[in-house]
């Protein structure tokens, strides 16, 4: 549990400081640098009305079993975090993401 929120906790502060990257226009605007989230994320995601939503696969669970039935990551196990722009190269964060 430590681990997944550690690893969460430094997925933040990695889009932060990419955000407070963007150029002087991409902060006055309120875009966000989307290739650049996704190259530090390893996940590429998809836009819509300037809010970007990426989901990313849990493969390092493996296999789960409930009552006998097989769960994978690809049922409900993955995680999703989402990126919306403010001003100023800031960003709102709202975040899914199950933990072993």
């Amino acid at each position: 549990m430590r681990l997944v929120a550690a690893a969460a906790t430094s997925i933040v502060l990695a889009v932060l400081a990419v955000a407070g990257t963007a150029s002087g226009d991409a902060q006055r605007a309120g875009s966000l640098p989307v290739s650049q989230i996704e190259q530090q994320l390893h996940v590429t995601g998809e836009t819509a009305d300037g809010v970007l939503s990426l989901e990313v696969d849990r493969d390092d669970l493996g296999v789960h079993r409930i009552h006998g039935t097989p769960v994978t990551a690809s049922f409900q196990i993955n995680g999703t975090l989402t990126f919306q722009p403010l001003t100023g190269g800031r960003a709102l964060f709202n975040g899914d993401f199950p933990a072993d």
